[in-house]
């Protein structure tokens, strides 16, 4: 980040302060130099790198949805947790929830 584009953010962040009627700049600005810096690191990353680590995830997804498929008991019905009496689910169902977060 160049001096300029500092000078920028505590231009905004003392705005900010001002606008609230707070005494305080210095959490406007580290707010606002965070957020800059999330941002030039998320569009500095190659997009290859993000295809990769979409990829590992819907890989991981899948091995625990079969998981789930592979320990379906002789009844289909279990319970979700044991600490939870009376909550049951069906085991089939956990496995395609898992699949469905990568779909959201």
């Amino acid at each position: 980040m160049t001096r300029a584009e500092i000078d920028i953010l505590w231009q905004r962040a003392m705005a900010q302060s001002v606008k609230d009627g707070e005494m305080f700049t210095r959490y406007h600005f580290a707010k606002l130099i965070a957020d800059a810096e999330r941002e030039r690191i998320e569009t500095s990353r190659p997009p290859r790198v993000s295809v990769a680590l979409e990829r590992a995830r819907q890989e991981e997804r899948e091995a625990c949805a079969k998981l789930c498929d592979d320990e379906k008991p002789a009844n289909p019905w279990k319970p979700v947790s044991s600490h939870l009496e009376g909550q049951f689910e069906m085991a089939g169902h956990l496995a395609e929830r898992i699949r469905a977060r990568g779909q959201a």
